[in-house]
């Protein structure tokens, strides 16, 4: 979010009946909205989005000039949601984390521009650091408002969504939203397969920022965008991706627990090869590494239990490592298989090798 200029920010879990009665969401949220009563009979609600708050933000600031535009503010905070049905654990719950970004422009033109640069950061955040094929579909805005909307989905076998996507012009739009149009011939191009939202971005244009009075220096209200990844349920939905077996889940490396981990037995813990291999992997791997010192409990129990909280290398320091200590002294080396990482092996490697296979 800072490569592109955004600053963060953290803003109050509370919203008052007033403020969110200006842009008139009190009422259209419906049953979803958590509401309460304090003492002085005033009413709030528990934010499932921050769009009034962060506009009442803006619009209390001095006089912005020109130049401060596009103004961006972030945030990472729970959000609630008076779920009518929550199910599957994370992936539908009444209280979720959310990085939500909230933009303001001084035209449609440049908000346009925003609303395109924030979503190709969101490309690279699912793309290339978490390494995920996500599938950006178009979107009806809802109760948010707008002029255009998208929402980013995983596949996911449980069917929450089920998505049209063409595999040529990578346009694709829900199921529920009407068949899918595009300029690819005869749709032979076009899948349907269930999916999960994990992502939605909005371009509001001046719902908010004209209810709320955040004004451009001309007096014009600011062209406003809000963009939301569901931290909460992204890593179920991943997880449920991933998982190559019931009894282990797989993570990418960034969000992993641990970079890796290293299994020493309880004759080889004092040694010095076990701080060796510990500094070699901090070294190369950056990160947290994770000295399994259960030696109560034996290294095939141990391997699993890593297996099932998401980590991705394991380091085991036992019986191959005591007979080969007084030669070049080799590790079992415990990784996803490339080119069919839902699959583990197990390899015998010096400690040189094994840094060469991880790359």
């Amino acid at each position: 979010m800072e490569s592109i200029g955004a600053m963060k920010t953290n803003m109050p879990i509370l919203g008052s009946r007033v403020l969110w009665e200006k842009a008139s969401r009190w009422n259209s949220m419906g049953a979803e909205l958590l509401t309460t009563t304090d003492r002085h009979d005033v009413e709030w609600c528990l934010q499932p989005t921050a769009e009034e708050m962060c506009t009442q933000l803006v619009a209390q600031l001095p006089a912005l000039k020109k130049r401060m535009f596009p103004l961006l503010l972030y945030q990472t905070s729970q959000k609630f949601r008076d779920e009518m049905n929550p199910r599957f654990g994370l992936l539908r719950a009444r209280q979720f984390l959310m990085k939500d970004l909230y933009s303001f422009d001084v035209s449609a033109e440049s908000a346009s521009e925003t609303y395109e640069t924030v979503c190709s950061v969101y490309d690279r955040i699912f793309r290339d650091i978490l390494g995920l094929e996500t599938y950006k579909v178009s979107a009806q805005p809802g109760v948010h408002g707008g002029s255009q909307s998208h929402e980013y989905h995983l596949r996911n076998p449980l069917e929450e969504d089920k998505i049209q996507y063409c595999s040529r012009c990578h346009k694709g739009k829900k199921v529920e939203d009407g068949p899918l149009s595009c300029a690819c011939g005869d749709g032979s191009s076009v899948s349907t397969f269930s999916t999960i939202e994990v992502g939605h971005t909005f371009q509001l244009g001046t719902k908010y920022s004209q209810a709320l009075g955040a004004f451009t220096p001309e007096k014009s209200p600011l062209e406003m965008c809000c963009f939301g990844i569901g931290v909460t349920r992204l890593l179920p939905a991943i997880v449920e991706l991933l998982a190559g077996r019931e009894e282990t889940i797989r993570l990418p490396p960034v969000i992993a627990p641990f970079s890796a981990a290293v299994i020493v037995s309880r004759q080889l813990l004092p040694n010095v090869l076990t701080e060796l291999t510990l500094s070699s992997l901090h070294r190369h791997l950056g990160g947290g590494i994770l000295l399994d010192d259960r030696v109560e409990d034996n290294i095939g129990k141990r391997i699993k239990s890593l297996q099932e909280i998401g980590i991705p290398r394991i380091v085991v320091l036992g019986k191959t490592t005591q007979e080969t200590m007084n030669k070049v002294a080799r590790v079992e080396y415990i990784a996803p298989q490339k080119g069919n990482e839902l699959e583990w092996e197990n390899r015998e490697l010096s400690l040189n090798e094994m840094m060469q296979a991880i790359g």
